[in-house]
């Protein structure tokens, strides 16, 4: 039986969590090291998440048959730090 894969995985869960970590803010009222994702439409302000972009981006890899066990668990660990926060769900709210 080959673990590599699963390996792989668990390191990019890991090495996604602690970047997403390191990058994002310590709590959703505190600005991260990155910029969010932030625009403006008719009056509300609409909050790309980095769980949404990740997922996004790594539903994105699996359409195009792009297979790598470290870059899916890399998105899922953004995905999964990024899902701690309170807000996680707050998106479109006003400006």
């Amino acid at each position: 039986m080959n673990i590599l894969p699963f390996v792989l995985f668990i390191i990019g869960i890991a090495a996604g969590y602690g970047i997403a970590k390191f990058f994002a803010g310590k709590n959703e009222n505190v600005q991260g090291r990155l910029p969010s994702i932030i625009f403006r439409v008719r009056g509300h302000k609409v909050h790309i998440h980095h769980w949404m972009w990740s997922i996004a981006l790594l539903l994105l890899l699996i359409v195009l048959r792009i297979q790598s066990y470290l870059i899916y668990g890399f998105l899922i660990g953004i995905t999964l730090q990024g899902l701690n926060y309170r807000n996680r769900f707050r998106i479109v709210y006003k400006a």
